[in-house]
């Protein structure tokens, strides 16, 4: 159950998102971009980058979302 900090009403609340659900919550994917946000848990396939735990479990089996550029190109974007 999420309260607000102002104690206003819950409905009214800025939205709390985890990803552990491999959702992106309200927020989408701009598709006319090169590069998309991922959900990973644990580390991520490139070598040495991300993080191997996520912020709300701080497991290895908690999730997060990141951007592998590794095979993008300099400029490519990504817009969430």
């Amino acid at each position: 159950n999420i309260e607000c900090t102002d104690q206003t009403d819950e409905l009214s609340c800025p939205l709390t998102c985890t990803f552990e659900q491999k959702s992106l919550c309200s927020w989408n994917n701009d598709r006319k971009q090169k590069l998309s946000w991922d959900f990973g848990s644990g580390r991520t396939s490139s070598l040495d980058t991300g993080p191997s735990t996520d912020h709300t479990t701080h497991s290895i089996n908690g999730t997060y979302i990141y951007l592998e550029t590794s095979t993008g190109l300099f400029g490519d974007r990504a817009h969430l």
